[in-house]
């Protein structure tokens, strides 16, 4: 399965927070998104030469904090061990027709994202700063 492991907040401070990049950076990441989006719908533009995605990629590559965000963004903390993942446990709420669920349980939830490719994103602070600012720890 190729489900990866994400705090639930949408917060951008506690976001920032979890990677270690400025309070703004979320923002300024959605701010430019919405710039290429907007501009590929003007009349006249087509795809692919509008192609406003790699228009975005290329402004943000040079920026660690952007890109180190965009990738939070998309892939969360990574791949993790789904061993621990059982969906008779009482810290675990799952979809089980999506693969998806929340980890409530602070135990269980340290155990997973111990297990995550890219839990050093979050180095900086011990995982009970992480899981607080997560408020849970979602899979999917």
């Amino acid at each position: 399965m190729g489900i990866r492991l994400f705090p639930s907040t949408d917060n951008d401070a506690c976001l920032a927070e979890l990677i270690n990049v400025p309070h703004d950076t979320f923002d300024r990441l959605r701010y430019i998104e919405e710039q290429y989006q907007s501009e590929a719908k003007e009349p006249g533009k087509k795809w692919p030469e509008n192609d406003w995605y790699e228009m975005f990629r290329n402004h943000i590559m040079d920026d660690k904090d952007l890109m180190k965000a965009y990738k939070f963004k998309v892939s969360g903390w990574g791949y993790f061990n789904e061993k621990y993942l059982d969906s008779d446990d009482k810290g675990i709420a799952t979809n089980e027709y999506c693969c998806a669920g929340e980890i409530k349980d602070p135990v269980l939830a340290k155990k997973i994202f111990d297990s995550a490719h890219f839990k050093e994103l979050s180095n900086h602070i011990d995982f009970e700063r992480v899981f607080q600012l997560s408020q849970t720890i979602c899979f999917g």
